[in-house]
């Protein structure tokens, strides 16, 4: 079984009492939404502007909204567009630092296999602490992968060169 594309969301994050928003882009909305969730549940969100209204009102008080479904090739032409006709609104305002849809992410380009090699190494020697890998089996706890997705997942991983000590525990 082949899987397909997920498609690309333009979502909002709106105030229910005062209906300003936040307009973002996703491939995966379900992940995005549990970053933006953590980050403002501990007061580290990088949108100040969010951060101090999910203060002020309360995480109770907003929503996540899908605004449109599009191919990830549209995703910030769409998003600009969105943006655009949203920012000039009277009867609210756009919690959007930055009105101008630029891809600080990394979503839909394919790294080096110098690159990935690159961050592999970065990331040597760093250890997992007993907590946060309860945490990560909590997250992970629930999720039954098909013997075709299995299969694909053991295909993919074959073959593959890790530098010397990658797995080794320290």
């Amino acid at each position: 079984m082949k899987r397909t594309k997920r498609p690309c969301v333009v979502y909002q994050i709106r105030n229910e009492i005062n209906n300003d928003r936040y307009i973002g882009v996703a491939v995966n909305l379900g992940r995005r939404k549990k970053e933006h969730l953590r980050f403002l549940d501990n007061n580290k969100h990088n949108n100040k502007n969010l951060q101090e209204a999910w203060n002020e009102y309360g995480g109770n008080h907003f929503i996540f909204e899908v605004i449109q479904v599009c191919d990830v090739s549209e995703r910030m032409s769409i998003e600009q567009k969105i943006i655009d006709e949203n920012k000039n609104k009277g009867d609210y305002h756009l919690y959007n630092i930055a009105l101008i849809s630029s891809p600080p992410s990394r979503l839909g380009c394919k790294l080096s296999k110098v690159t990935r090699m690159k961050m592999i190494m970065a990331h040597m020697g760093h250890t997992t602490s007993e907590e946060t890998k309860q945490k990560i089996g909590k997250g992970t706890a629930g999720i039954h992968r098909t013997t075709e997705e299995k299969e694909h997942l053991s295909k993919i991983r074959k073959g593959m060169k890790f530098p010397n000590g990658y797995n080794k525990k320290v």
